[in-house]
């Protein structure tokens, strides 16, 4: 089944969805695998899931590739509304 779901997510361009089953299954490796591809494939859902203050990705926060991430979609963020 999972196959499926990384499929339908390269077709419909969110990957971040996909984070959000592997966040589910413990598995936090793909989980930030797929946020990292959200990023690079600049996936419309990545700024309203990547928050620290979204519950979802609690098990996340102790991973530092998390917050290298959460950076990076920061500072994307800010140089495209001129903050």
């Amino acid at each position: 089944m999972l196959p499926e779901v990384e499929a339908r997510a390269a077709n419909t361009g969110h990957p971040s969805v996909v984070s959000l089953v592997y966040i589910g299954l413990n598995r936090k490796d793909n989980a930030l695998l797929w946020l990292e591809k959200a990023y690079e494939q600049r996936d419309p859902f990545l700024h309203l899931d990547l928050n620290l203050e979204n519950p979802l990705l609690d098990p996340l926060h102790s991973e530092a590739r998390f917050h290298d991430l959460e950076r990076q979609v920061n500072a994307a963020q800010q140089v495209s509304t001129g903050k």
